[in-house]
């Protein structure tokens, strides 16, 4: 077994809030959740990993996916934007922070669409503003998104596994976030569920684990091209079915991946960001 270690000595922080995401969504693997990279040891700055070995999906690989990250997401979470158990502050996300909250009376009371707008997306516009990746305009614009979102506007129940309002997600589950590996060589997932047959198996890395819409996790996948995205989602809806209306939702999901890299990033992540709000007030 090959390791890998990942630091940050700048942002101690962010390593033990990631390792203690991966052990929190890795709690789901025993009762069919997606393998999830293991951690070995972990300090102020400085994690060790298991090593996966990164190959290409299949079409069943992909199905088989989605499977297991709707039970992943059906492990639940006290509450919109609540960390890991263990965790206290705000995580990191990117170069950005990334809001968290402590589940209290407060955070129960609060919608999605108040937690999306208030602690992802608009968080988001000061720094883009301030980059020039968005103007005085764009930020009007998408404040408005907000406002709908903080209405109600795009609220709807979770997916058919997910017995509560919150779901416990992976939190920038964009593509690179996925990795295909030979199930040989992950011999740490085994026993995996009786219907992951497939040689090739999704394994989650990366996370801003956290308590939020599994919409969310199913909307990045899509933003920078995941590989058979609809045996994803086919393979997802096959055991947790999502409600109706998600397949136009996702730009809403997106509108907050694609914001906090125009706020990171700047340039042409303006643009984009600005083509999704508008498809969004199009709702």
């Amino acid at each position: 077994m090959r390791i890998f270690t990942k630091t940050d000595p700048h942002r101690p922080h962010a390593i033990k809030c990631e390792a203690l995401g991966l052990k929190w969504l890795a709690e789901a693997m025993p009762h069919g959740g997606a393998p999830v990279v293991p951690v070995l040891d972990y300090q102020p700055g400085i994690m060790t990993l298991v090593e996966i070995p990164n190959g290409r999906p299949t079409r069943h690989a992909a199905y088989q996916f989605g499977q297991t990250l709707a039970v992943t997401h059906a492990a639940g979470a006290p509450s919109f934007g609540c960390p890991p158990p263990g965790w206290e502050g705000d995580g990191v996300i990117g170069r950005m922070e990334l809001p968290l909250r402590q589940t209290s009376e407060e955070t129960l009371n609060r919608t999605w669409g108040e937690f999306f707008a208030e602690d992802r997306i608009l968080p988001c516009l000061p720094v883009a503003r301030n980059n020039r990746s968005l103007s005085a305009d764009d930020v009007s614009i998408i404040e408005e998104v907000c406002k709908r979102l903080a209405d109600g506007h795009w609220d709807a129940p979770q997916p058919g596994l997910v017995h509560g309002p919150v779901a416990r997600i992976h939190g920038d589950l964009w593509s690179g976030n996925v990795l295909w590996a030979r199930r040989e060589d992950i011999p740490w997932t085994n026993p995996l569920p009786d219907n992951v047959t497939d040689p090739i198996i999704g394994v989650l890395i990366d996370p801003a684990a956290q308590g939020g819409h599994a919409e969310t996790d199913l909307a990045f996948l899509e933003v920078f091209g995941q590989s058979f995205l609809e045996d994803i989602y086919a393979g997802y809806n096959s055991v947790s079915p999502l409600a109706d209306g998600w397949e136009e939702r996702r730009c809403v999901h997106q509108l907050y991946l694609l914001a906090l890299h125009a706020a990171i990033f700047g340039g042409s992540y303006g643009p984009e960001t600005m083509f999704t709000a508008r498809q969004c007030l199009r709702l």
